[in-house]
């Protein structure tokens, strides 16, 4: 499934890294990024996990809420949450129901990508009324933060 603009975002209810549920819907009325990310303490996702960590009081003053998914287990979040001092949940996609529901497997790697339970590197934008934004493929992993707001700032304006 590939998601565009104006698509109604998914809904899921899934684990945090605490072992919390979250319900997409019930961020009804906040602005929220999802995004997906290969795997947990790699050089590339530790980036852009740091770079959120560090960004996270600019994303909360815009109300956006973080969710960072992968298909690693609540246990090895938790380690890698602990280990960067990260300040906002990992939802656990074990079985990449929410990946896939988001178009976050595929590519040319899709083999590798099963045999490995990794998903692509994407962040879907989605606004308070739960419609997709935007869709950002081109990832700048140490400055995801910015990147985060610069685009539904950058949306926000072309409305």
């Amino acid at each position: 499934m590939t998601l565009k603009r104006g698509d109604l975002a998914p809904d899921f209810e899934a684990t945090t890294t605490n072992g919390e549920r979250i319900k997409l819907s019930n961020l009804r009325s906040k602005r929220v990024a999802l995004y997906f990310y290969p795997m947990d303490d790699t050089p590339g996702c530790t980036q852009q996990a740091c770079s959120i960590r560090d960004g996270f009081a600019d994303l909360r003053d815009e109300d956006v809420v973080v969710l960072g998914i992968s298909a690693q287990s609540q246990a090895q979040h938790q380690k890698f949450t602990d280990k960067h001092q990260l300040n906002f949940p990992l939802i656990v996609d074990e079985h990449q129901s929410i990946a896939r529901a988001y178009g976050a497997v595929g590519g040319l790697l899709l083999p590798l990508q099963k045999i490995l339970g990794i998903s692509k590197r994407i962040t879907i934008l989605i606004g308070a009324d739960g419609r997709v934004i935007e869709v950002l493929h081109n990832i700048d992993t140490r400055n995801h933060a910015t990147q985060i707001i610069r685009a539904f700032n950058d949306n926000q304006a072309s409305q």
